[in-house]
C-alpha cells in the first residue's frame, strides 16, 4: 500500500472533496483523521470509511477558522501518533458575491478560504521545519477560480487567488531558508460533481462539473510524485474520454505572477 503507516489530517472531510480524499488514503494504508464541523456527518463518513477499511478513520470536530483548535488537533495528533505525514488544506465554500454584496458576507468567505488555510499552513512549516526527520506533504485544494477573473467573484474568486499567492510566498520563505522537509502541493479544480455542488449546477449558477474520482486521483498522483509539477489544474474538457483536462501549472514561486506581461518599455 503506497502510504502504509502515514498519518494524514483532512479538513472538510466529512463530504465532498475531503470525505473523497480521506477514503482514497484510507484505502492505500494511512490513519485518517478527518476534520469538519458538523459531528453527526463526520461520524457517518468515519463508519462508512472504517467498515470498508477497519480503525483507519477518526475523527475531530472543528470549524477552520477557529485556529486554536485546529492547532490543538494538530498537536494532539502529532503527539499521540509521534508523526505526520500528510495534511489536506480542504474546507472551503463557494458563494457568489459581487460589489453589491454584504461586504461582511465577503469578508468572512475570504477568512474561511484564505486566511484560515494560510494561517493553518504557516504553523505547519513553522512547527515541522524543526522537526527534520518529519517528512510532511501539505496539500491545499485551491480552485481555478485563483486562476481567473469571473462574475460575482469577489469573495469566493478573492479568497482563492490569494490563497495561491500566499502559499507561494510561504513556498518562497521555506526556499530561502533551506527547509527540505516539507513539500506543498495545489490543485485547482473547476466545478466538481458532489452532491452540494450539483445542487448549483441544476440551478445553473455553476456549469461543466468534474467528476469526484478525477479530482482525488489527481491528488493521490500528486502525493506520490507522480505528476510533472506540484501544481495541477483540473477542468472540464468535453474531447477528452473522461471530460477531464489536466493542466501542469508553475510550481517554483521564483516564477510565480497573476499577470501576463504584454510590453516593455524603458524610460
Amino acid at each position: 500500500m503506497e502510504f502504509e503507516n502515514n498519518i494524514a489530517i483532512v479538513t472538510g472531510a466529512s463530504e465532498g472533496i475531503g470525505r473523497g480524499i480521506a477514503e482514497k488514503l484510507a484505502s492505500e494504508g494511512a490513519k485518517v483523521y478527518l476534520v469538519a464541523r458538523t459531528l453527526s456527518k463526520l461520524e457517518t463518513a468515519r463508519d462508512e470509511i472504517n467498515l470498508k477499511y477497519p480503525s483507519k478513520a477518526e475523527i475531530e470536530t472543528a470549524d477552520i477558522t477557529d485556529f486554536s483548535r485546529i492547532k490543538e488537533i494538530i498537536d494532539s495528533v502529532y503527539e499521540s501518533e509521534k508523526r505526520l505525514d500528510i495534511f489536506i488544506n480542504n474546507a472551503g465554500a463557494y458563494k457568489p458575491y459581487s460589489f453589491d454584496s454584504d461586504f461582511e458576507d465577503v469578508r468572512s468567505l475570504i477568512e474561511l478560504n484564505m486566511l484560515a488555510p494560510l494561517e493553518i499552513t504557516s504553523y505547519l512549516v513553522n512547527k515541522f521545519s524543526r522537526e527534520s526527520s518529519n517528512k510532511l506533504k501539505i496539500l491545499t485544494v485551491v480552485s481555478q477560480a485563483a486562476l481567473n477573473v469571473f462574475t460575482q467573484g469577489l469573495g469566493y474568486g478573492t479568497s482563492k487567488t490569494g490563497l495561491a499567492s500566499g502559499l507561494f510566498h510561504i513556498e518562497k520563505d521555506m526556499k530561502y531558508r533551506g527547509i527540505e522537509n516539507i513539500e506543498m502541493f495545489r490543485i485547482y479544480p473547476g466545478t466538481v460533481g458532489t452532491e452540494k455542488m450539483m445542487e448549483l449546477v441544476k440551478k445553473d449558477i455553476l456549469q461543466n462539473p468534474i467528476s469526484l474520482e478525477s479530482v482525488v486521483e489527481v491528488v493521490d498522483n500528486l502525493l506520490l510524485g507522480k505528476t510533472k509539477t506540484r501544481d495541477i489544474r483540473i477542468s472540464y474538457f468535453p474531447n477528452s474520454p473522461k471530460g477531464v483536462k489536466i493542466t501542469y501549472l508553475e510550481s517554483d514561486p521564483d516564477k510565480f505572477s497573476l499577470l501576463d506581461v504584454i510590453d516593455e518599455t524603458l524610460m
